[in-house]
């Protein structure tokens, strides 16, 4: 039954062991906008809850759903703002010497690739996940996840070209 005491207990127990994780991806898909963060993290549980028990793998479910919801909420932006066929970009600020990473730095190059291969590249390198482990979490083909590390590491090259020597 969706809903139920035991869902509840299970999506928290979900919460404190994959939150951390969730909320990087989640986080850098969403190119370092905390609010658009949260609020699809939050989203996807509510819309998991609701579901209860009709979810046969929840960690992949919130995962994908929540890397939708980033998109989804960039496209509304980019529709308000009459941006249909140009990027997220975030002000130019400059920087360090080259070969230097920072905070800004590096979400100025993230904003450059697209929600997926940010969310993508963050499982891969920050949460040491394999290709398959990936694939399962966003609900992808591990040939797909493949193509987004590959695409977002050839974007990244000019910013960080120690990033297309795997």
């Amino acid at each position: 039954m969706p809903g139920s005491h035991e869902d509840a207990d299970r999506y928290e127990k979900f919460f404190r062991e994959a939150g951390p994780r969730l909320w990087r991806m989640a986080y850098v898909a969403a190119g370092g906008r905390r609010q658009i963060a949260e609020d699809a993290i939050a989203e996807a549980f509510a819309r998991a809850m609701e579901r209860g028990g009709l979810i046969s793998n929840p960690v992949a479910w919130i995962h994908t759903t929540a890397l939708r919801l980033v998109i989804d909420e960039f496209r509304r932006e980019r529709r308000e703002r009459g941006l249909r066929d140009r990027e997220h970009r975030l002000p130019a600020i400059e920087g360090p010497e080259p070969g230097v990473v920072t905070r800004d730095r590096l979400f100025r190059a993230m904003a450059k690739i697209s929600p997926q291969q940010r969310a993508v590249l963050v499982l891969k390198y920050t949460e040491d996940l394999s290709t398959q482990e990936i694939a399962g979490l966003l609900g992808m083909s591990a040939s797909t996840v493949r193509v987004h590390l590959h695409r977002a590491r050839r974007k990244l090259a000019g910013t960080y070209p120690e990033a297309n020597d795997e």
